[in-house]
């Protein structure tokens, strides 16, 4: 869990945009996250959000990475 981080920015993804890939801060750290079938929420995501998450590596075009498979997210 992470409460207070800031939404530096989200998009939509997804073959039918059904899921939220932000990026998230405390202000020291950044990470990119992923959140499955909630992408209907980026209109209206608050700038500052509590994110219940799991870490996962996340591979792409041969680059491995760390993110944030997000659980639940709320307005902090």
């Amino acid at each position: 869990i992470s409460r207070g981080v800031t939404v530096a920015y989200a998009r939509e993804v997804g073959k039918e945009k059904r899921h939220l890939k932000p990026k998230v801060t405390d202000g020291k750290i950044t990470f990119d996250a992923i959140a499955f079938r909630m992408g209907h929420l980026r209109a209206s995501l608050p700038s500052r959000v509590d994110l219940f998450y799991a870490f996962e590596s996340n591979e792409w075009n041969g680059r491995v990475t760390l993110q944030l498979n997000v659980k639940d997210i709320q307005e902090a």
